[in-house]
């Protein structure tokens, strides 16, 4: 028997702080996938409308945003699962985690990488190759701009994050670790801020140390509720979640550009993070039916390859911009498709198997079930 198997996939009857919790533990966390395929479209549809006399009104597609949730939801993801290993193991697999997390990524960017290898003037190729994009970013005359691999300074940041992280979670473990955590990200934000008003457009927007801000929220927040933070009900109220979005939407839509990849994206990073916890609690239909999950699915090819469709696309003529529109996302979504089945489905196949085994009857599993059932005798506190 395994931790998830004891515990009802009920969560839809519990309080908010509850149903969060119960939600992180189950095998396929709900609203996750939906929240990425929502993101990447999000990052999608703000390139290509970018280039296009639907500019101005590309703003309100809050693309910086969107890269932001990423960071926040990998940071909360990689936490969660590093300490549910830990909790069920006994320890951290760090040669086995380095191997999941490269079957995941590899593969599909080392794809597109060699692809776009036919192809002059790639900027910056070789720094991408090497996820150094992030780094290149501070130096003169290499900001990513909008090019076929400029999308590698954010896989830069993560990865990054990814190689450094596990070793310092085990430093994280006292009751104070989130808040020095969150207090970390509030002082990055406030170096992003200062670098970009300072003139440094290109290091304060998609450089690694200038980007740690959300991937230590989200860090913080698995860790507060790995030590049993329950958060407060009001995150979970639908008027929290409908102010969040568009608060959102407002910073994308009246922060001018180069701010919103500065200070922008720091105002953005907690009505994110209330947008995150609110719909992995609440399992809303938007983010939780075939079709938005279809799109996380292949999100992650998704965000690889529309900048390659969105120049291919321009080599061509087309008599009318919407048309030029509907072939780029229509091309990067059948692009994306063959990429996630073809490319990334086999590797994941295998990353499943480096799995860990879990313990027949694990702490997590009497920690969750002991909460649902005394949560029945509280849901006024989390209503």
């Amino acid at each position: 028997m395994t931790s998830v198997a004891i515990v009802p996939h009920r969560s839809e009857s519990l309080g908010g702080a509850a149903a969060l919790r119960s939600n992180l533990h189950n095998r396929t966390i709900p609203s996750l996938t939906g929240l990425r395929g929502i993101a990447a479209l999000t990052v999608v549809l703000f390139h290509v409308f970018s280039g296009t006399v639907m500019m101005t009104y590309s703003r309100w597609l809050p693309g910086d945003a969107a890269v932001a949730l990423f960071f926040e939801l990998s940071g909360l993801l990689i936490t969660w699962l590093l300490l549910r290993e830990k909790s069920n193991i006994g320890g951290i697999d760090f040669k086995r985690f380095y191997q999941r997390r490269a079957l995941r990524l590899f593969p599909a960017f080392y794809t597109l990488w060699f692809i776009c290898a036919i192809f002059p003037h790639v900027h910056a190729r070789w720094w991408a190759f090497f996820y150094m994009r992030d780094i290149a970013s501070g130096l003169p005359g290499l900001a990513p701009g909008i090019g076929v691999l400029s999308m590698a300074w954010s896989l830069g940041v993560e990865e990054k994050f990814y190689l450094i992280w596990p070793l310092l979670l085990r430093f994280c473990q006292s009751r104070k670790a989130p808040l020095v955590l969150v207090g970390i990200g509030v002082l990055d934000q406030g170096y992003r801020t200062l670098i970009g008003l300072h003139g440094y457009v290109g290091w304060a927007g998609w450089g690694f140390e200038t980007h740690l801000d959300g991937l230590l929220l989200g860090a913080a927040t698995a860790i507060a509720i790995k030590q049993g933070w329950r958060p407060p009900a009001w995150i979970f109220h639908p008027l929290t979640l409908l102010v969040s979005i568009s608060s959102v939407e407002l910073t994308a839509a009246l922060i001018p550009w180069p701010q919103t990849v500065s200070w922008g994206t720091a105002v953005a990073a907690y009505p994110l993070m209330l947008i995150m916890l609110n719909t992995l609690a609440q399992r809303p239909r938007l983010l939780n039916n075939p079709v938005v999950e279809f799109f996380g699915k292949i999100s992650y090819s998704l965000y690889l390859y529309h900048l390659l469709l969105i120049y291919l696309m321009s080599l061509f003529h087309f008599s009318r911009w919407r048309y030029q529109v509907v072939a780029v996302i229509l091309g990067s979504i059948l692009t994306a498709t063959a990429s996630h089945y073809c490319i990334e489905r086999p590797f994941l196949r295998k990353k499943a198997k480096l799995h860990p085994h879990r313990r027949r009857f694990s702490v997590v599993s009497v920690q969750i079930a002991e909460e649902m059932v005394s949560s029945t005798s509280h849901t006024t506190t989390d209503r």
